[in-house]
């Protein structure tokens, strides 16, 4: 038997989906501008470190936008392009992530310092980063179980305007065959009259 994904109704449990992913959208575009200047003003003279970083911030900032259409138009196919984009960036976090957590473990293991200084810069970089790392893949993943569920309702709700109208136009149909015939009935009652009056003259 196979499983299905989680549907929501509501964003964290009270605001609906849409506004929530506007909000979450508008959000994310504001903090990759901010980020983006903040990397170039630090990052300003080292172009291999500043180059990949506004790079990804600027493609970021492409998929938030068209996230924040895609909530606007009401758009199951934009909503569909941000999903895939979103499950790309979970996958090279967690990768990523994974890679960092391994090398800051072999550095901790070959340049082991039992003093003060030494084990919180191992307990920062084993545990508190990957761990913040961790919350962003959970935040994403559940940003796109939320973008799924919106989705998924948008479709039903375009199921259901093509089946009224569907309905609408085959009972129009209907309605007109039924009065073509009757006209029709009509046409052949007169006829048959006529054709009376004429023998009985």
């Amino acid at each position: 038997m196979r499983g299905e994904a989680p549907r929501f109704k509501r964003c964290c449990f009270c605001i609906p989906l849409r506004r929530g992913l506007l909000g979450w959208g508008y959000l994310m575009l504001v903090l990759n501008i901010l980020k983006a200047i903040l990397f170039t003003v630090l990052y300003f003279e080292q172009i291999i470190i500043l180059l990949p970083s506004i790079i990804i911030l600027i493609v970021d900032v492409i998929f938030n936008v068209l996230l924040i259409v895609a909530c606007h138009k009401k758009s199951p196919k934009l909503m569909k392009m941000y999903f895939v984009y979103g499950v790309v960036v979970v996958i090279l976090i967690f990768a990523s992530t994974s890679a960092m957590i391994y090398d800051d473990v072999q550095r901790a293991v070959s340049t082991w310092d039992t003093s003060y200084n030494g084990f919180a810069d191992i307990a920062i970089r084993v545990v508190a980063t990957p761990a913040m790392c961790f919350v962003d893949i959970f935040i994403y993943i559940y940003v796109l179980f939320l973008v799924r569920s919106e989705r998924i309702k948008l479709l039903e709700q375009n199921l259901e305007i093509q089946f009224v109208n569907n309905g609408a136009e085959a009972e129009s149909y209907c309605v007109c065959v039924a009065d073509a015939a009757t006209c029709a009935r009509d046409d052949h009652g007169s006829s048959l009259k006529a054709t009376d009056a004429l023998c009985d003259a």
